[in-house]
């Protein structure tokens, strides 16, 4: 969730908000593309762990009980995407979702390592890839080469 910063200069949400499945957009001209029905709909209050618990925490559970899973932030240059993926780390108001699926994930673990009878030993592969100019980067990787 990106807050308006400083550098935005004085502007408004262009995302009309109405209820937690509608909402539409205004235009530069002041008119709104129509009315429009999303599976879920958050106005600008909402908070970085409101969507982790609503969305992401079920991920990162089904990613301890052995399915796969994708976090995926898409949007044009400072929409706030780094915003929503990294946040502020050690400002827990605005940590943002990886830090959160970390902090989540090592809790869950030792929450299972805690039960004697079901040991369980977990093997995690993370990748964080950027997409620009059709070019695919691992950001974690030490190589500089895309694909």
């Amino acid at each position: 969730v990106r807050p308006i910063l400083p550098k935005d200069g004085d502007i408004e949400c262009a995302v009309n908000y109405r209820d937690e499945r509608t909402g539409s957009v205004s235009g530069d001209d002041g008119k709104n593309s129509g009315i429009m029905k999303f599976d879920r709909l958050f106005d600008g209050s909402t908070t970085q762990a409101e969507i982790f618990d609503e969305f992401i925490k079920p991920a990162v559970k089904n990613v301890m009980d052995g399915f796969n899973g994708t976090i995926f932030a898409y949007g044009q240059s400072s929409s706030g995407k780094t915003t929503t993926m990294i946040g502020d780390i050690g400002v827990p108001d605005m940590e943002g979702l990886l830090p959160r699926v970390i902090a989540e994930f090592y809790n869950k673990a030792s929450q299972s390592s805690e039960n004697e009878d079901n040991k369980v030993e977990y093997l995690v592969h993370c990748s964080v890839l950027e997409v620009y100019n059709e070019q695919i980067r691992d950001l974690l990787s030490s190589s500089s080469s895309s694909s």
